[in-house]
């Protein structure tokens, strides 16, 4: 419980000073907190209650947990020793008022931090000096700025946090800074993906912003033409939203008129052999997943027979198997299409060789 009884000060005016007779001054009496043991220390108390939050309400213990935040006081370590705050009600007011004026700095610093204008070698004044390198090499064109103007927020993306995060567990920031107060910054690079996030001193990471070095802008062009060849084939894996299937594979076509054409195992719509043509942020995910294996220069089919293929392929192979299929068609494979992960059980796949004897029986 609080209990106010305990002087702040002393007068100093020594005609009127009495060590005998100590006189109460409105305003400046402080308020401790006393436990049922008497014997227990006050400032110990003090923090533990504070920690469980059970005498103070939750407005009055979350402005003491900003004003003693271990990063920016160090009271704790006076322990016993330690005196709580007076708590008349001007001096809460400008306690409130400090507080808010920090929240307001934070806010800042969120806000820019999940700006394009925010530079890792240049932070600017929001944050703290030691961030800004007191030196620099010079150059013309200021790459830098070309490659903050490139980056396009993706709020779109924060959909797909889970699987962000789950990225994020394999790969190191590119930035990694602490402000005063123990809020942690980080960037993380992943080709043409940027992803931000920010952790507090006592809280998990959380992803504030996604970027992308490419604009989302829709791809405006006629169709593929069944007569251009496929100039490169690769196949990806990435984590999966589906929770029968812990990753999904694709496969991406690149055709000499400069068009790409994906599939994939992922949709439960496989079956209907659903092609994506010039999808319009397939770096992105392409940034996000990983190469399984590629193959430039292939036998060069084209996007016809490949589709003919695919149609023909569907009902003789397994949901995965699918994907490689296509793949080892593609790279002109006569072999039984395996998966670039070697597993002990291999999918049910259908072969080149077993394709060409089925056309020709038809």
């Amino acid at each position: 419980r609080l209990s106010a009884g305990m002087p702040r000060g002393v007068d100093l005016n020594l005609d009127k000073f009495n060590l005998s007779a100590a006189s109460e001054q409105c305003g400046h009496w402080g308020s401790s907190v006393l436990l049922d043991n008497e014997q227990l220390v006050v400032g110990g108390a003090f923090w533990s209650k504070l920690d469980e939050a059970s005498v103070f309400g939750a407005e009055d213990a979350a402005l003491l947990k900003d004003i003693f935040n271990p990063h920016l006081s160090d009271r704790r370590q006076e322990g016993a020793l330690f005196m709580p705050p007076p708590t008349s009600l001007s001096y809460m007011q400008r306690l409130r008022n400090l507080v808010k004026g920090e929240q307001m700095v934070r806010q800042q610093r969120q806000d820019h931090f999940c700006s394009a204008d925010f530079k890792r070698d240049e932070p600017g004044p929001l944050f703290p000096s030691s961030w800004t390198a007191s030196f620099g090499i010079h150059r013309d064109g200021s790459d830098e700025k070309v490659k903050s103007s490139a980056l396009c927020a993706r709020p779109d993306y924060m959909d797909e946090a889970s699987v962000l995060q789950e990225v994020l567990k394999s790969s190191g920031p590119v930035f990694d800074k602490c402000t005063e107060d123990g809020m942690t910054y980080r960037i993380y690079r992943f080709g043409s993906v940027e992803v931000r996030t920010t952790q507090e001193c006592t809280g998990d990471e959380v992803i504030a912003m996604v970027f992308s070095a490419f604009k989302n802008r829709s791809v405006v062009c006629d169709s593929i033409k069944n007569s251009e060849k496929v100039v490169k084939a690769t196949e990806y894996v990435e984590i999966s939203l589906e929770r029968s299937s812990p990753c999904t594979l694709y496969v991406v076509f690149e055709t000499d008129a400069g068009n790409t054409l994906s599939a994939e195992n992922f949709s439960p719509k496989w079956a209907e052999n659903q092609w994506t043509e010039n999808q319009s942020d397939l770096q992105d995910r392409n940034s996000l997943a990983k190469v399984i294996r590629s193959c430039e220069d292939p036998v060069g089919i084209t996007v016809g027979e490949l589709k003919a293929f695919a149609a023909e392929c569907i009902s003789h192979t397994s949901r995965t198997g699918y994907v490689q299929s296509v793949y080892c068609f593609a790279i002109g494979d006569t072999r039984s299409a395996i998966s670039g992960f070697r597993s002990l059980r291999q999918p049910r796949t259908m072969s080149a060789n077993h394709y060409g004897a089925m056309r020709h029986a038809s």
